[in-house]
């Protein structure tokens, strides 16, 4: 089964779908029920993981998975032009093209980091690589991917451009990584999830990833809240976002101090 076909198949929650549950469960209802909503395209650091997805995991050539979008393609002025480019995908059965040719040897460089890093060997001895896995909670059915199983660990590749410590930071809470490692470790009942975070420039940096105990029982307990919600707005056909929001107006923006203390800016002439 391939990711499109994977993510069509909404028979079973996946992570993305709980996800967007937890933003908005209208969205959800437009999205996975009626199906009216669009969903968002691929960004470039996407596009460039799910070639090396392909290479790595499925064992395709890159000239396989990859390819660069034709000038019928391209607007005059050279961009890309959306709705031909999905034709172009479509005919070719393509998940990934780029706009521009210089990106073969960009994403060859990060391929021969994760080759010639443990990472690599450790993918070669995986037990198991991209298979759906499905199981259920409260009989409702549940679904991942996992990137790859070896020893009883979940792996997952992630492809970034930046891997310093703080940009991590800011990318697994903004893309809710602890809900993957919860509805992953859900699913497949694993104990120990792992991240492998891959840079997609120089120098290459490649860095392990892992949520602690403690952070683990949280994501848990949140992952089954999100759960019990989305079966009760199922079992009603109800889906409503909350009208009601409450603000929070941190020190730093109003220039208070860490106690709240406004700090004394000075006398005005």
């Amino acid at each position: 089964m391939n990711m499109q076909d994977y993510h069509n198949d909404t028979s079973h929650i996946t992570k993305s779908m709980l996800s967007t549950f937890m933003d908005s469960p209208r969205d959800y209802y437009e999205q996975y029920v009626t199906r009216l909503a669009v969903r968002k395209a691929a960004t470039k650091q996407m596009a460039i993981g799910s070639v090396c997805h392909a290479v790595l995991l499925e064992g395709m050539e890159l000239s396989q998975a990859f390819c660069v979008y034709p000038e019928s393609c391209l607007k005059v002025d050279g961009t890309l032009n959306g709705k031909a480019a999905a034709a172009y995908r479509a005919e070719n059965y393509l998940a990934v093209a780029f706009g521009k040719s210089g990106e073969e040897v960009a994403i060859e460089r990060v391929l021969d980091a994760v080759r010639s890093h443990a990472l690599g060997k450790l993918i070669e001895q995986a037990q198991m690589r991209e298979e759906v896995v499905v199981s259920d909670y409260l009989g409702r059915g549940i679904k991942c991917r996992p990137d790859f199983l070896c020893d009883d660990v979940i792996y997952d590749l992630k492809f970034m451009e930046d891997v310093s410590e703080s940009a991590l930071r800011r990318s697994f809470k903004r893309f809710r990584y602890w809900l993957q490692d919860a509805h992953y470790s859900a699913v497949c009942g694993a104990e120990v999830f792992r991240f492998w975070v891959v840079e997609t420039g120089y120098p290459y940096r490649i860095k392990s990833v892992v949520y602690d105990g403690r952070s683990r029982e949280i994501a848990s307990e949140a992952w089954r809240g999100a759960m019990d919600h989305l079966i009760a707005c199922e079992k009603l056909n109800a889906f409503e976002d909350s009208n009601s929001i409450t603000m929070t107006l941190s020190p730093w923006e109003v220039g208070a101090d860490d106690e709240g203390e406004l700090v004394d800016i000075g006398e005005v002439d």
